[in-house]
């Protein structure tokens, strides 16, 4: 498959909405984080420029915005290219004496591309609530979607550390990576609830409702 960063909208989702194994939700996962971050981005620099008082905070938090945006789209491909691999460990003959260890190391690295965007979703939800608690009231919404793109990609990318982690079994690795997931899931949630305000205030703006 072809680069998505390098294909128009209509050929990814072509491509995603096909018999083809992969991209699949994992590549969705951090394409969501990905948009997320871009709106964190463009609100922040609105902001900036509204505000030149306070234009350098905000220039910082576009800049992390924009870098995380440009790792969670790199994620899309390397989230594609995990699945691939293991695909292909699973093909290899049976009586192949590499193949269990080529499997356990392909749904690693299986776990541990969905467990970056994870991480790195969460990091964007967090620049999302600075930009719906600060920024200017006119891109709040735009925040607030940000802070709902970024969960679904949190909980999407959940989804995909723990499928491949229980095709490891027990140890270490395993234990702790659900840990971390646990613990961002419900950094998550705390982040994701401040939109159920931004609801309360927008029907309380509207008149005669």
């Amino acid at each position: 498959m072809a680069d998505a960063r390098e294909m128009t909208l209509g050929e990814f989702l072509e491509q995603l909405g096909s018999e083809a194994p992969a991209p699949g939700g994992g590549a969705v996962a951090a394409l969501a984080a990905a948009q997320a971050a871009a709106l964190a981005a463009m609100v922040a620099r609105i902001t900036a420029a509204k505000r030149k008082q306070d234009s350098a905070g905000w220039q910082g938090i576009r800049d992390r915005a924009e870098t995380l945006g440009r790792q969670l789209a790199a994620l899309v491909d390397r989230d594609t290219q995990a699945f691939l691999g293991v695909m292909s460990a699973y093909r290899l003959p049976r009586d192949d004496s590499g193949r269990p260890e080529a499997i356990r190391s392909a749904l690693r690295q299986a776990a541990l591309v969905p467990l970056e965007v994870a991480r790195r979703s969460v990091e964007v939800m967090d620049l999302a609530r600075v930009a719906l608690e600060r920024g200017i009231a006119s891109a709040r919404t735009d925040a607030g979607v940000a802070l709902l793109m970024g969960r679904t990609a949190l909980e999407g990318a959940a989804l995909n550390v723990l499928v491949n982690l229980g095709g490891l079994g027990e140890g270490d690795f395993v234990s702790e990576t659900t840990q971390e997931v646990n613990a961002l899931r419900t950094k998550g949630r705390e982040l994701v609830a401040l939109v159920d305000a931004l609801f309360d205030d927008l029907q309380g703006e509207l008149k005669g409702v």
